[in-house]
């Protein structure tokens, strides 16, 4: 087993801690304005939440922190949240706009605002640059050996 040591991996890792904290917080924390924790209101009054993002959150951090035990895994994990990041954002964009003025309920089940939407699309762009960045970033940070594809060879 590989050691958490690829820009990658540690990334991963700390958005699956992050993700998990988020549905925490929005499923048990009082930091919830509006219909109260596990409800629809605003995470620290400004990004829209509710019990199924939370959920969400907390069972793709989960995945997330597992993906990060391997390159292959936290890589391929990294380009899956970017596709899903960008899918919400664009879902979010076409629903109230980029500065839109009012929160929305997508499909009945994702409540978005503005904030999210922004921070989908941000989320996107951070999981692609880490999902999709050149083999050659996947040193190990401790030995500086190369732990991507050199001439051919997969994975070390």
């Amino acid at each position: 087993m590989n050691t958490l040591r690829t820009p990658t991996q540690i990334f991963i890792l700390i958005a699956g801690l992050f993700h998990i904290a988020l549905g925490v917080s929005g499923l048990i924390g009082p930091w919830v304005d509006g219909a109260g924790a596990g409800g629809q209101g605003e995470l620290f009054g400004f990004f829209a939440v509710n019990g199924w993002l939370d959920v969400l959150n907390l069972v793709g951090g989960g995945i997330l922190v597992i993906a990060s035990m391997t390159i292959p895994a936290a890589v391929w994990a990294s380009r899956v949240y970017a596709v899903a990041f960008a899918a919400l954002a664009i879902w979010g964009i076409a629903e109230i706009g980029l500065t839109g003025s009012e929160d929305t309920v997508l499909g009945n089940w994702l409540y978005v605002n503005v904030v999210a939407n922004w921070t989908y699309a941000a989320l996107a762009v951070l999981y692609a640059v880490f999902g999709f960045i050149p083999q050659m970033w996947h040193r190990d940070v401790v030995t500086g050996e190369n732990r991507g594809r050199i001439g051919g060879h997969a994975y070390r």
